[in-house]
């Protein structure tokens, strides 16, 4: 399972701004307020594919640390401001988000043997929790709680994978909606934390746990063996990202006996597939 950071407070400024461009005028506001939107310039970028030249004339926009860009951004936002400002908007707004952002939400729960793992906010703490609940249960167990990390809510969980037998967890935590973030292991039934933790994984790290639970596969740039109860330093570098490709993707075949591997090159343009029988190893 993979989850994206959230933080309640920065999730609200954001749908809210969002919905009030979405929002149209009244017939009698349209006729007493005339937006006066900031220009934005065009620029001369293009890109070829395919033979096809593609314009991309607001190209400087994605430069968000630019002093352009800043003017520019900080012009819509007072121009939403004033708008947002207008009747009653604001507060119906504020009142409708609550009321939807305020509900229970829940994620496909994994089942391993008689246990069902899922992840679940309540709608009130800024993240989602990782649960347990027995199959003839009706009470989860709270596995990963990161509201209990941070002061502020900023630590997230990013990336969970159960072992197969459902006795151990890998999950990821990040900081501050960071895209990076660290791999801790926990066991499932006496809440035990390993002391190792594997660092500096993304978005685009996947975790395939061994079918004997003894350890895992995962890639950051190249994929890597981790052997439970070691350290990061002695991990088994499987797929070197310089045999092809910038960026690698690993999954294990459901016999446990095939790792596929995923090589990827400029994103779109060339990939490959290989496969490694982990069982000559």
């Amino acid at each position: 399972m993979i989850t994206r950071p959230v933080n309640l407070q920065k999730t609200c400024r954001l749908f809210f701004i969002w919905i009030t461009i979405c929002i149209g005028f009244t017939a009698q506001e349209r006729q007493d307020w005339k937006a006066q939107y900031p220009k934005a310039k065009k620029g001369s970028n293009t890109d070829e594919y395919h033979g096809t030249t593609i314009k991309d004339p607001y190209r400087w926009l994605e430069n968000l640390h630019a002093g352009e860009t800043k003017k520019w951004v900080n012009q819509q936002i007072k121009l939403s401001e004033k708008h947002i400002e207008q009747g009653n908007l604001k507060q119906d707004i504020k009142t409708r988000l609550t009321e939807l952002i305020e509900t229970q939400r829940y994620q496909t729960p994994v089942k391993r043997q008689n246990r069902y793992f899922y992840i679940m906010s309540d709608g009130h703490e800024n993240q989602p929790k990782m649960y347990v609940r027995d199959e003839e249960s009706t009470d989860p167990e709270i596995l990963v709680d990161p509201n209990q990390l941070s002061s502020d809510g900023s630590t997230a969980l990013m990336y969970t994978s159960v072992s197969k037998d459902g006795n151990l967890l890998a999950y990821g935590l990040c900081t501050n909606g960071s895209d990076i973030f660290d791999i801790h292991i926990i066991n499932t039934k006496n809440k035990k934390k390993y002391k190792e933790v594997i660092r500096n994984a993304s978005l685009l790290t996947t975790i395939q746990w061994s079918p004997d639970s003894s350890g895992f596969f995962y890639n950051t740039h190249g994929v890597y063996w981790h052997k439970l109860g070691t350290t990061q330093s002695g991990d088994k570098l499987i797929f070197a990202p310089s045999e092809f490709g910038n960026w690698s993707s690993c999954l294990l075949t459901e016999d446990g006996k095939f790792l596929i591997i995923l090589s990827i090159k400029d994103v779109y343009t060339s990939n490959k597939v290989y496969y490694k029988n982990i069982k000559e190893d």
